[in-house]
Formats: structure tokens, C-alpha cells, sequence
């Protein structure tokens, strides 16, 4: 008896075990999470290249423009403006030439717009509007800004793209429309500032130091002046401005921020920032100032990150499914004295790293029905069961009326369904684990197989009823 009970035991864990197998089969084969808060190199760009623009376009990254020093030495240093336009392949870790830009350019605004990348602003001299096509690989002119902005900030909202700040009025605010290829003039930010902006949810936030107004018109600046890091948010649907949060990274030459979206890894916006002060009010090598921190967009707080494998400034910034990526830029190295104060002297790079947000990896995937409603009413037996997802997933399945899950591989119908009350959720598992439910959705099918009896009953019901009725004023009718 005891050698009987030995072996079912052991059949019963393997029977067990074996579940356990089918279940993890089931919801798909997780990866170990990366490690987070960490800057990697990569493959360096083929041309040394600092204040360019970049952009990103189905997951190649484009780096555009930019500035090399040609000569530099310790009293003088002369730089060239480019025109190179390369393209990194995350996948492969690898660039190739691209076709160059109209002009050489550095220090413009870069957007994306149907996946084309519209490079905007000047360099005080001239303003241009230039649409590169990734896939022809060709350039368009398009109707350029009102005036010459250099530095300004660009992001793309609504299908409209509004750009923010510049080196000639830190406040302005032109909209331009891509598809009439017009230019007309949003709110101006209440506070001017030097900073960087992105988009989170189809609102601008905008990072930077907010100076008193004289500045923007040239005047000398001074360290007494009022100079404050705000964030301040716009939104394009009611064209209105507010501040978000005071304090963050000490910035007032070099500010660089881009956002994660909250599908990969947690909303923050990362902020990279340059200054180089003295208590006498030079620039000074000495007084050189690297600060890396987040903004997290949910609590609204600051919290620093990893620096950076070699601190620079003058660089691009991207984003690649939640991963931000660092393009080229400069390090200030030894410095040069102009007649008036010290200058480090510029050294451009190629390098190129990639940053693991905080908490990559541990974000849920969010699932939407969107083709039931609660409480809906639905007339049919067989009901479609349609739902979005925001990132890649390696298991998707459903529960109906609380049952086991149904594994499915997409949108399907729920057929056969009984009159009456039900209910569905439905599950999605990423990559690294983390398993996403929608909203459990109830609703009512009043026209299922089984309704057909009730209907048939209620008609008999009705059909006896009035026989019934009938016989009797029948009957009382013949007894008067």
C-alpha cells in the first residue's frame, strides 16, 4: 500500500510539474531585465560632430548638421559648420552615410512629422525649413520660419509642430502647420528661458533657467541676475501655459532633455545639463558644471542618474523604444584666452552611448477593449472582442465570466454566447514578465441561442393566455 502511494505521489508532482510547464509555455518565454541607471558606448558616428540635430524614424536614428573644429589651439580656435547626415541602425550597431543636408547647418530645431524629419531655424543670418524623406532619402524645401531662430526648440503635437524659445526671443512660440505649410504664432511662454523641451501625453514641457528679459536683447548678462530652472508645460489644445516645478538642474549654456513614454520604462523626462561659471562672472574651465537628473512626470519630483561615460556638452538626444540615446558632442578640454576671458577649447566627438532608464523593463503592458462598452447591450450571439496594445508582446489571452484564460494571437469574436450578463478581461505579457490586464468589461446579449426559447415561451405564454381569455367571456357570455 505504501509503494502504491509512493507512485501516485511522484505522478502526481510530475503531473504537476508538468502543468506548471504548459502554464509558463503558455504565456511565452521572458527575458532577464536589462540593467538600469547604466550608459553603454556603441558604435561611434563616422564624422566627429557637435551642435547637430538627430531624429528618429522607425527606429533609425538620423544625426544631421553639427559643427567640427578644424584648427584648434590655444589662442584661437576655427570651426567648420557641416552638412553630413548619417544614419545608425540599433539593431546592427552600425552607420552609413546619408544624403547631405541642403546647406551645412548646426543649432536647428528637429522634428518628425509622418515619418518625415523637418530640420528648422537658422544661424542669425538666414532661416530655412528643409523635410528629409528617409525612405528616398531626398531633401524638399519647405515655407521657412518668420525669421531666423537659432537654438530653438521644435515637438509635435496634434500634427502641428510648435517651436519653442530660440536665441533671439526665448518666449516666442510659432506653430507651423506640415500639411498646409504655413506659419502662425501660439502663446509666448511666460517665462523666457535657455533650456530644452519634449512631449509627454500631448503636452510640451519645457526645462530650462529662466533670465530677466535683457538678456534675449543682448544685453550683458550677470550672475545677480534671477536665474530659476522651471518646468513649464504647454498644451496646444487650449493654447495656455503653466508651471509644472521649480528647482532641477543647474543650467544656463548646455540643457538637454528628452522624455520616455511610459511603455518601457517609467515617464520621467531626463535632463543633461552644461554650465561653466566663476564667482567674477568669467567663463572658466575650472568652473565647469555636469548635473544629470529625471523628472518624474507622475510625481513631480527630481532625482539624479548615472553620469555619463565622458562628460560633454553640444551633443543630440533621441529616444529608441524608451532607450535615450547620445549623440557626438564636445568636451571642453584645455583652455584659450580670448583678449577678454578663458574658453576651453572644444574637442568633438563621435561617440555615441545609450542609457537604460530607471526601472526599464518593469513596466506592465497596458491593454484597452475597445470594442465593448460597459454596460453595453449587444443583440448577437457572436461578439467581437477588439483591443490595443501600447508595446510588443510575447502572450495575449482572455477570461470570459471568470473562467481559465484563452490563449488567442489577437483580435477575435466570442461566439456562442448565452442570454444574459457576461463578462471579459483581457491579459498581455511583455518580453520580461510583466503581465498587463484591461478594465473587466461587463455586458448583456439579449438575443443569444437561448433567448430563442425564452421568446418562443413568452409567445406561447401570450397565445394561451389570450385563448384562455377568450373561452372564459366566451363562456360567461353564454351562462347571461
Amino acid at each position: 500500500m505504501r509503494n502504491v502511494c509512493l507512485v501516485l505521489g511522484v505522478v502526481f508532482v510530475f503531473l504537476l510539474v508538468c502543468g506548471l510547464f504548459v502554464e509558463v509555455s503558455v504565456l511565452g518565454e521572458s527575458v532577464s531585465l536589462p540593467e538600469e541607471d547604466v550608459w553603454v558606448k556603441l558604435a561611434p558616428m563616422q564624422q566627429e560632430r557637435c551642435e547637430l540635430g538627430a531624429a528618429v524614424v522607425e527606429g533609425k536614428i538620423y544625426a544631421m548638421g553639427g559643427t567640427v573644429v578644424t584648427r584648434p589651439h590655444f589662442f584661437h580656435t576655427e570651426r567648420e559648420v557641416m552638412d553630413t547626415n548619417e544614419m545608425y541602425d540599433p539593431e546592427t550597431n552600425s552607420w552609413i552615410y546619408k544624403t547631405p543636408l541642403p546647406a551645412p547647418s548646426n543649432n536647428f530645431a528637429v522634428a518628425v512629422f509622418e515619418d518625415q524629419i523637418y530640420c528648422i531655424g537658422g544661424d542669425g543670418s538666414s532661416a530655412f525649413n528643409w523635410v528629409y524623406n528617409p525612405v528616398l532619402d531626398t531633401w524638399e524645401n519647405r515655407t521657412a520660419m518668420p525669421f531666423s531662430q537659432e537654438r530653438a526648440q521644435a515637438n509635435v503635437v496634434g500634427g502641428k509642430i510648435f517651436l519653442l524659445g530660440g536665441s533671439r526671443n526665448g518666449s516666442l512660440n510659432w506653430i507651423y502647420d506640415p500639411l498646409n505649410d504655413s506659419w502662425t504664432q501660439g502663446a509666448s511662454m511666460p517665462k523666457g528661458f535657455r533650456g530644452a523641451s519634449t512631449v509627454y501625453k500631448d503636452k510640451i514641457y519645457v526645462v530650462g533657467a529662466y533670465v530677466y528679459p535683457y538678456y534675449w536683447d543682448g544685453a550683458d548678462f550677470n550672475l545677480t541676475s534671477e536665474v530659476t530652472t522651471l518646468v513649464q508645460v504647454y498644451d496646444p489644445e487650449k493654447d495656455a501655459w503653466a508651471v509644472a516645478a521649480t528647482g532641477g538642474p543647474y543650467c544656463l549654456e548646455g540643457l538637454f532633455v528628452i522624455s520616455t513614454s511610459g511603455v518601457y520604462a517609467p515617464p520621467k523626462i531626463y535632463c543633461l545639463s552644461y554650465s561653466q561659471w566663476s564667482d567674477i562672472g568669467g567663463y572658466i574651465f575650472s568652473g565647469t558644471i555636469y548635473e544629470n537628473m529625471a523628472f518624474d512626470l507622475e510625481t513631480k519630483r527630481w532625482e539624479p542618474v548615472a553620469g555619463l561615460s565622458v562628460m560633454r556638452t553640444g551633443f543630440a538626444l533621441v529616444v529608441v523604444d524608451d532607450l535615450v540615446y547620445i549623440v557626438g558632442g564636445y568636451r571642453p578640454d584645455l583652455p584659450y584666452f580670448d583678449g577678454y576671458s578663458l574658453h576651453p577649447i572644444p574637442l568633438v566627438l563621435t561617440l555615441v552611448e545609450r542609457y537604460t532608464p530607471l526601472g526599464y523593463g518593469r513596466v506592465a503592458p497596458e491593454v484597452c477593449v475597445l470594442s465593448l462598452e460597459e454596460g453595453g447591450v449587444y443583440d448577437f450571439e457572436n461578439v467581437p472582442l477588439e483591443f490595443g496594445l501600447k508595446h510588443p508582446v510575447v502572450w495575449m489571452g482572455y477570461s470570459l465570466d471568470g473562467q481559465a484564460n484563452v490563449t488567442i494571437e489577437g483580435n477575435v469574436t466570442l461566439s456562442g454566447l448565452s442570454y444574459g450578463r457576461h463578462s471579459v478581461v483581457v491579459f498581455a505579457e511583455d518580453k520580461y514578465g510583466n503581465i498587463g490586464a484591461s478594465e473587466t468589461i461587463t455586458f448583456s446579449v439579449v438575443n443569444g441561442p437561448l433567448s430563442m426559447f425564452f421568446m418562443g415561451a413568452v409567445v406561447v405564454t401570450v397565445v394561451v393566455a389570450v385563448v384562455v381569455c377568450g373561452g372564459l367571456l366566451l363562456f360567461l357570455r353564454k351562462r347571461r
